[in-house]
């Protein structure tokens, strides 16, 4: 935006400007402030005697009154003056096209700021060209305007039009102006067709009326609306695992920034055959797109990605992007202009197995051992038949994008950095930050609160604790099982769908899924006395791990990975080869020394554990992130959401906009509006407690009849 001149029209003896002042007067889009006096506002002249008055050095000019009630939102209008667009003014109380509520007379019941947060989702987020200049206040073109000589604001507007300009209405800002006397009545001053077409059917009509029964409940916009400046686009799959709870717990833990993730959608050999846009940790996408053309793994260069990637940033303002993963995904991803973090939470797209273990734990892979990997390596079951030349043009497309652009890169433990390191000859010498995930604040407190004593005069109760996959100990625990129930018990808590089957025994309990809310309470409920953590495969953090060592409870774990940074032996915990051949040895020598499980219990119950939200800052420190609001686009308005349903925050209630997306079927319409009258007739104090059942049991059946 090019500096510009902000201009306060009125006498100093009517300086009860808005709080957004001293915010716009200390930002360096403004190279000069200036005092205009002596302009009125019911001349009809108000844009002319303004014009006429401004220095002649001054090119563009922000124009606000004193009496008017304005948030730093107005700054963002700026960005609409430019060619052939001269002036832009925003949402206002005094005008008859400008108004955002049904009537006129209607009084401001919430404040400017909370109307400007509501417009965040009511908004249709685009320009209305008007044919006359609008208010009190607006961005303006002053040097082309000056140029035009004109007795009335009418006649101005007027030979703009005849020149090819533009006055736009901008639905970016909305002004409290009631203290500015009444504007003029457009019907006489344009032919009646314009007049009645701006006045009752321009783009904007549709938003008075949710803004007017927003504004007479007095209701609070909700904190997803008010979040800002912009958007952190996350990059993931729709695998879950680690990966997928990591991004959810950063979404919730960092609320200055809107949260997008963009999940590849597709299955182990074709990996992405559509993309789905999410808010945060919504259930429902903002947007979903199919490819044409399927991604096998990653793609070097797709022109469908790049268009999808254009689609967010029209929609939203990136401040940055965090690649949690590639799978699916375009190296295009790296060409936005915007900060970047790449997180290694595996070892792809160096190693397609993912896990980088071939027998043990890969130091190395040139292309030879990778070729032999593809074909003999059994933990390959991913991307289909994607070939070795692919893979190696992968590997090297992904580093030089990464060192080129300098991008922080983030392991979430030493082990995963050590690794990459050894694994990838370019990033030996590259900076790589450690940073571990951390559990939410909330889950740490819960577990804080659900502790137990433990007994000492029973059979060990052991636990494990997540799924159990083949990789991540199950056929190892199966194995081993009969010699473990006869001097223990055992849980397996949330073992999943894909475990192996595990037989009947009185001291076997099997519980196949447990809900995060609810673990604190249930390990408390077990109390359990040891955790069992029997990966084959190295783990780049283990989130079961973080939970145990909230829980307080001793884990005896595989030594590789993540566990050999994270346990201390003896300290935290004890270790087993990977292979847990001396499981049983350790187990029994605890067995005899219950006092060593009492002290490691007892060293957890003190030990620190790390916060999600720490942990976010941390990452966001890594990067520079623009923060101004000056070309902040509305994010979550009608033109992004179209008729989707948007949980605006926890415990509130799905908000829909009464219109119409051209292209939606009518029985989509028809239901929404069925659903929408059902609401209000629910909650309208006008209608009796008969008539509210009956009118309700009614549209109720439409809604059945008319569901899409």
């Amino acid at each position: 935006m090019r500096a510009a001149a902000l201009v306060m029209v009125g006498s100093d003896a009517a300086q009860n400007a808005s709080n957004a002042l001293p915010e716009l007067v200390a930002t360096p889009v403004f190279s000069q402030h200036l005092m205009i006096e002596n302009v009125p506002c019911d001349t009809g002249r108000y844009w002319c005697d303004l014009l006429e008055a401004l220095p002649a050095d001054i090119e563009n000019a922000l124009v606000l009154r004193p009496e008017i009630i304005f948030t730093s939102d107005i700054v963002r209008l700026g960005t609409l003056v430019h060619g052939d667009i001269v002036a832009a003014v925003p949402l206002a109380l005094r005008h008859d096209i400008s108004r955002p509520f049904l009537s006129a007379s209607e009084n401001l019941e919430l404040s400017v700021e909370d109307i400007n947060h509501w417009l965040n989702r009511y908004a249709v987020g685009k320009p209305v060209e008007l044919p006359i200049l609008a208010g009190f206040c607006g961005w303006v073109n002053v040097s082309a305007l000056r140029r035009v000589a004109a007795h009335s604001d009418l006649e101005l507007a007027e030979i703009l039009r005849r020149q090819g300009r533009s006055i736009v209405l901008s639905d970016e800002a909305f002004v409290d102006d009631a203290a500015c006397g009444k504007a003029s009545s457009i019907k006489d001053a344009l032919p009646a067709e314009v007049s009645v077409a701006l006045l009752e059917r321009h783009p904007y009509t549709g938003l008075r009326h949710p803004l007017s029964q927003l504004n007479k409940e007095g209701k609070k916009p909700p904190r997803l609306l008010t979040r800002g400046p912009g958007a952190i686009l996350h990059i993931s799959h729709s695998w879950g695992g680690g990966l997928g709870r990591w991004i959810s717990d950063f979404c919730t833990a960092e609320d200055d920034f809107l949260h997008l993730v963009l999940r590849s959608i597709g299955t182990r050999d074709t990996s992405a055959q559509a993309f789905a846009l999410y808010l945060g940790n919504a259930s429902e996408p903002l947007k979903q797109w199919t490819l044409a053309t399927p991604i096998q793994s990653t793609s070097l260069g797709s022109y469908e990605y790049r268009q999808i990637l254009g689609e967010i940033q029209n929609s939203f303002t990136l401040r940055a992007v965090v690649i949690s993963t590639l799978i699916g995904h375009a190296l295009d991803i790296y060409d936005l202009n915007v900060p970047t973090i790449q997180v290694l939470h595996d070892y792809y797209p160096w190693c397609p197995p993912l896990y980088a273990t071939w027998d043990a734990p890969c130091e190395t892979c040139d292309a030879d051992r990778l070729s032999r990997c593809l074909k003999q390596n059994s933990a390959h079951r991913f991307f289909g038949d994607e070939k070795l030349d692919w893979y190696l043009t992968l590997r090297d497309k992904f580093l030089e994008h990464i060192t080129t652009r300098v991008i922080p890169v983030v392991a979430p433990s030493e082990s995963v950095r050590r690794r990459w390191q050894q694994l990838a000859p370019q990033l030996q010498d590259y900076p790589v930050n450690v940073i571990g995930h951390g559990l939410p604040r909330g889950e740490l407190d819960s577990f804080a609160s659900h502790r137990w004593d433990t007994s000492t005069d029973q059979r060990l109760h052991l636990v494990t604790l997540g799924a159990l996959p083949e990789h991540k100990g199950g056929f190892l625990l199966k194995a081993m099982l009969p010699e473990l129930l006869r001097h223990y018990r055992l849980t397996l808590l949330g073992v999943g769908e894909e475990a192996p089957t595990f037989p009947r025994h009185p001291e076997l309990t099997v519980i196949k899924s447990y809900s995060l809310p609810d673990l604190p309470r249930k390990l408390q409920s077990l109390k359990p006395d040891l955790g069992l953590l029997l990966s084959t495969v190295p783990e780049t953090f283990s989130y079961t791990l973080s939970e145990l060592h909230a829980a307080a409870i001793p884990v005896i774990a595989t030594k590789s990975g993540a566990f050999a940074d994270r346990i201390e032996d003896g300290v935290t915990g004890w270790f087993v080869a990977p292979q847990g051949d001396d499981l049983v040895e350790v187990l029994s020598a605890l067995d005899r020394d219950r006092e060593a499980i009492a002290r490691v219990r007892l060293n957890l119950l003190v030990m620190e554990q790390r916060a999600t939200d720490a942990v976010v800052r941390d990452y966001l420190n890594l990067i520079a992130i623009n923060k101004s609001i000056y070309a902040l686009k509305r994010p979550l308005c009608r033109s992004v959401v179209a008729d989707k349903g948007i949980s605006l925050d926890e415990g509130e209630p799905s908000q829909k906009a009464l219109f119409v997306r051209p292209g939606a079927s009518y029985r989509l319409a028809l239901f929404q509006f069925l659903l929408y009258s059902h609401n209000k007739t629910r909650s309208s104090p006008q209608l009796s407690r008969f008539s509210r059942l009956l009118l309700s049991a009614l549209l109720r059946l439409g809604m059945r009849l008319s569901r899409p």
